[in-house]
């Protein structure tokens, strides 16, 4: 039985075209001898997940995963930029038995080499994450240490003028829009001036 496919292109901006990678996706159908079904497609960047093409493919493979066999793009990057993104696509379509290549990467994962390879990646990718989580951890740590305070910084405001417009009966509501504050941090501020005093 011929393998179905879907495939998927993309471009970064909306002055580029992906005219290339649609013909790449139907060239290498022709010659795999793949029944290519459609070829979703979106000009976004690829940081950007919630693109109308990726969307689409993904919402017909989450409600019938036997629509196609196989997945196919030009290169990795073109699914995703994220590392995450990328292994996180590729696992729902292990999970849900679609293969997938990426023409240019040498990436496919109907063979056993192209599972290596994907292997590979989610192994660095997780080594990644855990180096990621360890630096984070290390510089929170000395950043306490050296008598530093995690949170978003106090937003400096002039207590003194403050006191000032109170003192002449200027309504908290309009000290407050004035200098751009929210009014519980108008009271904290002024509590914090008074316990100095």
């Amino acid at each position: 039985m011929q393998p179905t496919v879907y495939g998927y292109a993309r471009v970064s901006t909306s002055a580029q075209d992906f005219d290339q990678q649609v013909e790449e996706i139907k060239q290498f159908c022709k010659v795999r001898d793949f029944q290519l079904l459609n070829v979703y497609t979106d000009k976004r960047t690829g940081g950007n997940t919630d693109r109308i093409g990726y969307q689409e493919l993904r919402t017909l493979l989450e409600l019938n995963p036997a629509a196609c066999n196989i997945v196919v793009c030009t290169k990795l990057d073109r699914i995703g930029r994220s590392l995450r993104d990328l292994l996180g696509f590729i696992d729902f379509l292990n999970q849900n038995k679609i293969g997938f290549i990426a023409i240019r990467d040498s990436i496919d994962s109907t063979s056993a080499t192209g599972r290596l390879h994907l292997h590979i990646l989610a192994v660095l990718a997780q080594y990644e994450r855990e180096l990621t989580n360890e630096r984070c951890e290390i510089g929170r740590r000395r950043f306490i240490e050296g008598g530093g305070k995690l949170g978003k910084p106090k937003k400096q405001v002039p207590v003194a003028e403050i006191k000032r417009l109170l003192s002449e009966g200027v309504p908290k509501s309009v000290i407050a829009k004035r200098f751009k504050i929210s009014k519980p941090t108008l009271y904290a501020r002024i509590k914090d001036f008074e316990k100095c005093i």
